[in-house]
Parts: structure tokens; sequence; C-alpha cells
């Protein structure tokens, strides 16, 4: 997303808002304002809520989830993106079998890590268990394609996306995309025509962003610890 689309909020706090959010990023007074995700555990919380409330508004306006997280989940912001990435996700690991711990596990370890938690090593070694599942784990016969293995690949992305920050981004855009075909193939296998397997994706990306809108508040104040013991 564009940084603007913080900066604007903040522009309509009063002015002493302004004035703190200006110390805090080392911006001139006679420059524009600017913003620096590190920086979340020092905003006050008139500035967090104008932020929330700007990143709520905007990603409700977003019809594609995967270039939604894609936007916010760059690097320099990518703790909130992996978090969202997660939420998604884990609307999906239900047609993981209960026994394939996995894939739970490596989204428990990113959102440890979103919080300061869990160490980049410990988030790919989670990421592991999962492609596991995701590479050798068994089939329905049911299905033409078992609808967990795609949300064990996206838990294994958002692990991932922990450890490799130059790549972020894509993880957490490609968690998003594997959850919505996912979503899309579940529902083919329970009747609906492969034909409308897209319109079926995106119609589960809509609903992931509606999703996403919803959690920004949670994704911003997790990212903000993982920040403060960063």
């Amino acid at each position: 997303m564009k940084p603007e689309v913080i900066t604007q909020a903040i522009a309509k706090l009063p002015v002493e808002q302004q004035r703190e959010w200006r110390e805090i990023h080392r911006t001139p007074g006679t420059s524009p304002l600017s913003l620096e995700w590190r920086t979340m555990p020092m905003w006050t919380p008139e500035q967090r809520e104008a932020v929330e409330i700007a990143l709520h508004d905007w990603a409700l306006e977003q019809t594609d989830a995967s270039d939604l997280v894609l936007k916010i989940g760059l690097p320099r912001v990518r703790r909130v993106g992996v978090w969202l990435a997660c939420v998604v996700v884990r609307t999906v690991l239900c047609h993981v079998p209960d026994q394939e711990r996995g894939p739970r596990v490596a989204v428990e370890a990113a959102e440890r890590w979103v919080r300061g938690l869990a160490t980049v090593k410990e988030a790919r070694s989670a990421a592991s268990g999962a492609y596991e599942y995701g590479v050798y784990g068994k089939s329905s016969l049911n299905e033409p394609r078992s609808a967990g293995k795609p949300a064990a690949f996206a838990a294994a992305r958002v692990a991932d996306a922990a450890g490799y920050a130059n790549s972020a981004s894509d993880a957490v855009f490609e968690s998003v995309d594997n959850a919505s075909d996912q979503a899309a193939y579940r529902a083919c296998a329970c009747g609906a025509s492969p034909n409308s397997f897209y319109a079926l994706k995106n119609s589960a990306l809509r609903d992931f962003c509606q999703t996403i809108s919803v959690v920004m508040r949670e994704a911003l104040s997790a990212a903000a610890e993982g920040y403060a013991r960063y």
C-alpha cells in the first residue's frame, strides 16, 4: 500500500499529535509527514487509532486479497503482512487432518515470530513440517485435489516469510493465493461446477479481504510487540 494512506490519516489529527509523529519519525517541520513501521511501539493511542482506521478502510476497498497482502507484506512492514496472511490461512486449516500438526505448528510459529517470541530459525523449522505434509501427505480419494495440501503449503509459506526478508512479500502473497485456490477446489469437490473455479476463487479472495479488514487492530498490536522486542 502507499504510505500516503497512513500519512493522510495522521494529517487529520490535532497539531500536537502531528508534531509528536514528526518527532518520532525525525521528519523536519517543513517536510511532508513520513512513515517508518518500526516506530510502532512509540505511537500514541491516537496515532495508532488513525492508522488502524486508515488500514481498515483501505482494505475494505480492495477486491483481491492476494494483492492486498502483497502490498502490506513488503519488507518494511512484513510483520503486519505475515500476521494478516496467518489469519487467512487459519480459515482453511480446518481442511488439514487433525493428526497432521505440521501446518498448524507453522502458522503458530509465524504468529510468534510476528510478536517477537520466535526466532527465524524456529519459524523455518516449523515451515519444513508443513511442507512435508504438503508434499508427502495422503490425499482424499473423494477430491480431485486434497483440500488440505494447499492449506499446508500456505502455512509453510507464512512461516518461511519470517526468515526471508527479500521474498517476504512474495511469500505472504502466495499464502493467500494458495488459500483461495484451496477454497475454490473445496467448493468444486462439494458439487460446484469445475467451470466456475475462477469465479469461486475470486469470491474467496473478496471474503478474505473482509476478514483482513476486521483484524487490522490485532495485526498492528502484534507487529508492535515484535518490533519492540526485535
